[in-house]
C-alpha cells in the first residue's frame, strides 16, 4: 500500500518526461482463451478495442489463444480493462509485460 515518495516536485514537468522505474509501467493488456470468449460473447473484440480511446496496438498470439492490447498510456489501459469487463465480464487484466512492437 501507500504511494511510496515522490521527491520534490518543483518544476519538473509531468513525470512521465523523466526517468521511468525499471520497466516502465504497463500499458498493455492481454485477454486470454481468446476464441472461447469471442464465441461466448458473439462479439469480435478485437474491433472493440481498436475503436477505444488510447488504443495504441493489437496483436494475437494464436498458439497461447490470446489478445494484448497495447494503450498510449496505463490510464487508458485501465479504463479499456473496466469497460471489456463491465460489458461481457471477459477477464481483461493488465499484461505481465508491454506488447514490443
Amino acid at each position: 500500500g501507500g504511494m511510496g515518495c515522490m521527491g520534490g516536485m518543483g518544476g519538473m514537468g509531468p513525470p512521465s518526461k523523466r526517468m521511468r522505474p525499471m520497466g516502465g509501467e504497463i500499458d498493455t493488456i492481454t485477454i486470454l482463451n481468446l476464441r472461447d470468449k469471442e464465441r461466448s460473447i458473439g462479439s469480435n473484440l478485437r474491433q472493440w478495442f481498436l475503436e477505444r480511446p488510447g488504443y495504441y496496438a493489437l496483436q494475437i498470439n494464436e498458439k497461447i489463444d490470446a489478445m494484448f492490447v497495447k494503450f498510449a498510456s496505463r490510464n487508458f489501459a485501465e479504463q479499456a480493462i473496466r469497460e471489456a469487463n463491465a460489458m461481457w465480464n471477459v477477464g481483461a487484466e493488465f499484461s505481465r509485460r508491454n506488447l514490443d512492437l
